[in-house]
Parts: structure tokens; sequence; C-alpha cells
């Protein structure tokens, strides 16, 4: 009798580990899944795109907007359902205008007081169509300029260095990595981690 009992107990042990590895092979990529869509999230939330849009006229002038008595391209933080060419004619209608010849012109890496995650540039160009122009939201202002102009009233240092390289090369599309040392003023010291380069020309 204590034997079967004894039987029994060492059959019930082993059904019930059985089990468990089961169940442990049976979730365990459930598990890994859950894990790995919470950690790219998690990533999400730290790192993210910001679209700026160069829209020029026949006359080579650049579309520019005032945010917060700040002369500057027109832009918008991507965290869109929407494709690249759907999200800049999004863009673009807030302004008033349509436009074509959509072109990528840089990518640009940018560190804000030595953060761990940076923030990714995506710089376009675009040529205007037509249309009246319109405030967009949050604007008090929009105007055409020439590059010359555009580049002694845009008080932000990196934006007036890009767009000097968008014209100086118009074919190429260009990199950097700049960490932006943000303190009383605007747009604080600035050090390129990585210098200007073709990522195409």
């Amino acid at each position: 009798m204590v034997l079967f009992t004894n039987l029994n107990r060492l059959k019930y042990l082993s059904t019930s580990k059985t089990r468990k590895n089961k169940y442990i092979v049976k979730y365990t990529p459930l598990v890994f899944f859950i894990l790995l869509s919470v950690c790219i999230n998690y990533a999400q939330e730290k790192n993210f795109s910001y679209f700026k849009l160069c829209v020029t006229n026949e006359q080579d002038k650049i579309l520019l907007v005032k945010f917060r008595d700040v002369w500057e391209l027109p832009g918008k933080k991507f965290t869109d359902p929407r494709s690249i060419s759907e999200f800049s004619s999004f863009m673009s209608e807030e302004l008033g205008v349509t436009h074509d010849e959509l072109r990528l012109r840089g990518l640009f890496t940018f560190y804000y007081n030595k953060a761990q995650y940076p923030i990714i540039y995506n710089y376009y160009s675009s040529k205007y169509k037509s249309g009246d122009l319109t405030v967009p939201p949050g604007c008090s202002d929009i105007a055409w300029f020439s590059i010359e102009e555009a580049q002694s009233i845009i008080p932000i240092k990196t934006m007036r260095l890009i767009l000097g390289k968008m014209f100086e090369q118009k074919s190429y599309v260009w990199g950097a990595s700049i960490l932006v040392h943000k303190g009383t003023s605007l747009d604080g010291e600035i050090e390129f981690k990585e210098d200007f380069y073709p990522l195409s020309k």
C-alpha cells in the first residue's frame, strides 16, 4: 500500500512537471513578443522624426512661417499614420498651397543638451504649384523670401547652415550629426559630431 502510494505520488509529480514544461514552451514566445513590443514602444517614445518643408516658387524664393515671433521653415513632428507624400501634402495644404517635385534633401541627427536619444530631422524640398498663402495653425505670419533674405532673418543657426547646403548643391541629399547646447539663446551653441556629408549626389 505504501509502495503504491509512493508510485502514484511520483507519477503525479512527473505529470505535473511535464505540464509546467509544456506551458513554458507554449507561452515563452508570447511573453517574448510582448516584452519586445513594450521595448519598441518605449524606444519610439524616446525618438521621433521632425519634418521640415522647403517650398520654392518660380523666383527661387523660399516659403517661411513665423512661429513664436521667429521666422523659420514650416515643420511638423511626424507622429502620423499617413505616408511621407500624404504628410507633406497635408503640410502644404496648411500653408494654402499645392506643390510637386517633392524631394528628400537631408537627414540630420540632432542631440539636444547631450540627450541620449536624438531627433531625426527630415528636410524636404518641393516646388510651388498654386494657391494663396494661408497662415497655418499656431503661426502668426507667412511670406516668400529670397535665400539671402531667409539666411538673414532666420535666427536658428542649424537651419541656416542646412539651407545653405541645400542651395549650394541642389542635387545632393545631405547628412550630419549635430549636438545642440540649448541655453538662454534660441538655438544655443552647436557642435558637429559628424560634419555635413552627402548621402547621395
